[in-house]
């Protein structure tokens, strides 16, 4: 026969103390999960964005250095003012993302636009390069 271990004043008050309790600690918990998962894929799109605006910039740099050697590109870019043209295309050395640069004069500048995609992201930089002696500088940048 089985004994009944319980007390006959207990109304088990304790119990559901305790599943209560257990409850809310498997809420918190789970909460807590999604937040850091959540707070992991932030993480992860700002240091891909960081990896892009550099790899645009390293681009930007590249071509402003094609300009100073390559006067045919000088001419293209100079024969045609406000007309965008494709100076470049770059896979990257992982192959994963690209890298496109586009150029066009804009009144006595040279506009350089990079825009780095990898997956569903993508950042853009843009150079404004101005001429000083015979070589074109970056002016100043814009992201």
């Amino acid at each position: 026969m089985i004994r009944s271990f319980s007390h006959p004043e207990e109304t088990g008050t304790a119990s559901m103390l305790a599943l209560i309790f257990l409850l809310m600690l498997l809420f918190f918990s789970t909460a807590l999960f999604y937040f850091a998962q959540s707070e992991a894929k932030t993480y992860q799109r700002f240091e891909r964005g960081i990896l892009l605006q550099l790899e645009a910039q390293n681009n930007i740099w590249s071509v402003c250095e094609l300009l100073n050697r390559n006067e045919d590109l000088q001419q293209r870019l100079t024969a045609a003012p406000e007309h965008i043209e494709l100076l470049g295309e770059d896979t990257g050395s992982d192959r994963q993302g690209t890298c496109r640069i586009y150029g066009k004069l804009h009144g006595d500048k040279i506009i350089l636009l990079a825009i780095s995609r990898l997956e569903t992201q993508r950042m853009r930089v843009i150079a404004h390069l101005k001429k000083v002696g015979n070589r074109y500088v970056i002016d100043h940048w814009e992201h």
